[in-house]
């Protein structure tokens, strides 16, 4: 049971980290407009809680992204 909540918890704290700087862009960039601003809040805040549970998948993505960037960089 605590491996689970220790997977959710991390779930949360990963899913937050990378939806975090959209989540400001947009809130900065229509920061005059309160509905805006609040549903850019309830959107993300639902988006986070739908990925909790695939934060794994997540991660892999950015870990082959990385190797992708950096197979890259190698043959230039």
């Amino acid at each position: 049971m605590i491996g689970v909540f220790t997977y959710l918890i991390v779930g949360l704290l990963y899913t937050t980290f990378k939806l975090y700087p959209a989540t400001c862009e947009v809130a900065q960039k229509n920061i005059d407009d309160a509905v805006w601003l609040i549903a850019t809040i309830i959107i993300s805040i639902a988006a986070i809680f739908f990925l909790i549970p695939f934060w794994i998948i997540l991660l892999a993505f950015d870990v082959a992204k990385f190797f992708y960037k950096w197979r890259g960089k190698l043959h230039e």
